[in-house]
């Protein structure tokens, strides 16, 4: 979850706010490009992963501690997936 556009397009009620919703159609880098010091924090964290080598949780670095919807436990060779295997 990226807190730093919730903030800056959403108010404390959760309504847009329609100032930035006109600039992002001006100009869509407002949406897209990080703050600089949210820059520098995404890659202080990708570099560790990269680091680590420890893709196994994704490629995604994460700035804030992760919620239990956002993590994914690891599947084992002898583990069922949700996603059928058929051959056509």
């Amino acid at each position: 979850m990226n807190d730093e556009v919730i903030g800056r397009f959403f108010d404390s009620l959760g309504f847009r706010k329609p100032d930035m919703i006109s600039l992002m159609r001006e100009d869509i880098s407002v949406l897209l490009y990080p703050s600089r010091q949210r820059a520098l924090m995404l890659n202080k964290a990708y570099w560790s992963v990269v680091k680590e080598q420890s893709f196994i949780k994704g490629r995604e670095p994460i700035v804030t501690p992760a919620t239990p919807l956002q993590v994914h436990s690891e599947v084992t060779e002898d583990m069922l997936t949700e996603i059928p295997y058929s051959t056509y």
